[in-house]
């Protein structure tokens, strides 16, 4: 345990100083920066236009003035003085509202080259003019025009029908739900992708120099094997809690941006804490320890750092698998989207996103987890023996060459004992 440890120390120590790892950690916080900044500018730059009405009635221009909020409206008598405050682009719309015998026919004209003027907003505020002088020229008061606009009340609620049992589904928390689900997915292709290039990239810098031999003349394979993983999975952790750690310093700042606020407005938070929440983080962290021990595989089976490619690609493949298979989830619940959910590797992506759109149960994904649970046990002890085997071969002949080696070095040493 305590060589163990020291190889753990040694791997974490070398990475976490290392340029690539610093900046695998802060690109996505930039990034995100850069968006959140770019949103906020666009949004805080953008003026309101301004739209000339022109009635002779002011009633109709104080209701314009009082209903537009997202435009600056200016009252004009006539609509020659409109037009040429236009011409001289002080207005970018005008709106002339003529009324004859109770009817309204309203002629706009939209400046080329002026801001966005809301078409649909103003065609409501006419309809509401229109209806209050029909109102007035059938002589009804203001109660009998709201009693015949008053609208028929519909309440409608989604049932979630579970081994015969219905309960009600809140609409805010199942898209919460889901946006989790594809969240994690997301995060689970780039943590496994990142970290697991960077453990075969551990391993097989160590076997082109040559040190390896050195190395296990102290310690054994197995030792120096969950050493490594230990190490590179401890940078996860760091990553993880550096990220926590940011948003509790950033989270009441950020608060403030207005676009911020627009898009975190209708999230349940409760979701974080809820069973769901749960299922996700467990198959988040069940899918990189898997994909982990995967990449400690493939990166003992390259005879050099130049091969590191062709020991990432099975993990870049099944990671991208993964991710179709998820993304199809939103299409509809196949036979095969739902045997894939429970096969290790594909399943910790596709799961999480059938659990939040309802498509599996909560026992469904227990049973799933478990599964990937004992793949991972077996997946684990298997690697280790085929890492002891095959750390010190340098196959010259190819992936698939070195694959079929490592079995016959296991198959030899099974026989000699």
């Amino acid at each position: 345990m305590h060589k163990m440890l020291i190889i753990a120390k040694q791997v974490f120590m070398k990475n976490v100083r290392s340029a690539s790892w610093i900046f695998l950690v802060l690109s996505p916080v930039l990034l995100l920066g850069i968006s959140i900044g770019i949103g906020h500018l666009v949004q805080s730059s953008q003026s309101k236009p301004t739209i000339g009405v022109v009635s002779t009635v002011p009633a109709i221009r104080k209701t314009f003035a009082d209903s537009l909020p997202g435009m600056k409206v200016k009252e004009y008598k006539s609509q020659d003085k409109a037009e040429t405050a236009m011409q001289n682009k002080k207005l970018d719309a005008v709106l002339a509202v003529p009324i004859k015998n109770g009817e309204i026919a309203a002629n706009l004209q939209l400046r080329d080259g002026g801001k966005v003027v809301s078409t649909k907003t103003i065609q409501a505020v006419l309809s509401q003019i229109q209806l209050q002088a029909q109102a007035t020229k059938l002589n009804l008061n203001s109660e009998q025009l709201q009693a015949l606009l008053k609208p028929a009340v519909l309440r409608s609620k989604t049932v979630v029908v579970d081994h015969g049992k219905a309960s009600t589904k809140n609409q805010k928390t199942d898209t919460s739900n889901h946006l989790i689900a594809v969240a994690i997915t997301v995060l689970m292709l780039v943590f496994t992708l990142s970290y697991g290039s960077m453990i075969a990239q551990e391993i097989a810098t160590e076997k082109g120099s040559r040190i390896m031999e050195t190395i296990l003349s102290s310690v054994s394979a197995t030792t120096q094997f969950f050493g490594k993983l230990a190490g590179i999975l401890a940078l996860l952790v760091v990553n993880i809690l550096f990220y926590l750690l940011l948003i509790l310093v950033a989270w009441k700042p950020l608060m403030k941006i207005d676009i911020v606020k627009t898009m975190l407005g209708n999230f349940d938070f409760g979701v974080l804490t809820s069973t769901n929440g749960l299922i996700f983080c467990v198959f988040f962290i069940l899918a990189v320890l898997t994909y982990s021990v995967l990449a400690a595989l493939t990166g003992s089976l390259v005879a050099n750092q130049e091969q590191v490619q062709q020991a990432v690609m099975p993990i870049s493949m099944i990671g991208l698998l993964g991710y179709v298979f998820a993304l199809a989830v939103q299409g509809g619940d196949s036979l095969i989207v739902k045997i894939v959910s429970y096969l290790p590797f594909v399943g910790a992506s596709v799961m999480p996103v059938r659990l939040a759109m309802s498509f599996a149960t909560v026992g469904d994904a227990w049973i799933s987890i478990l599964i990937s649970v004992i793949f991972l046990i077996l997946f684990t002890w298997f690697t280790a023996k085929a890492y002891k085997s095959n750390v010190l071969v340098y196959n010259q002949g190819g992936f698939l060459k070195s694959i079929r080696s490592t079995f016959s070095i296991m198959n030899a040493e099974r026989k000699s004992k």
